[in-house]
């Protein structure tokens, strides 16, 4: 469900930079994004801000935005960042692995 929220504010982006004249609303969000989500302390925190962008990058899809190749780097770099984060608490909530058991000793 979480990376299905991920993917799908990814898909959402994707969308509006691809369809979109003048795209710092698209810049500002997508950055506004990358702050939330690397200030977030839980997979929550990191769901709402998804959901937050999901919605904000949906309104601008209807203004038909189209950024410019200097725009694009930053958008690209603002969710790679934001993913970072997101991956960095989904690993540090996943619980540790067991650990393995000693091997037997080999017969002689």
């Amino acid at each position: 469900m979480k990376r299905a929220l991920l993917f799908s504010g990814m898909v959402g982006l994707f969308l509006v930079a691809t369809a979109c004249s003048n795209a710092d609303e698209l810049v500002k969000a997508t950055k506004d994004y990358e702050k939330a989500v690397c200030a977030c302390k839980d997979i929550a925190c990191t769901t709402g801000a998804t959901l937050k962008f999901t919605e904000a990058t949906a309104k601008l899809a209807e203004k038909k935005l189209t950024p410019s190749e200097d725009e694009v780097k930053e958008i690209t770099e603002a969710t790679t960042n934001a993913m970072a984060c997101t991956m960095k608490l989904a690993t540090a909530a996943m619980p540790a692995m067991p650990a393995m058991p000693a091997m037997p000793a080999m017969p002689k």
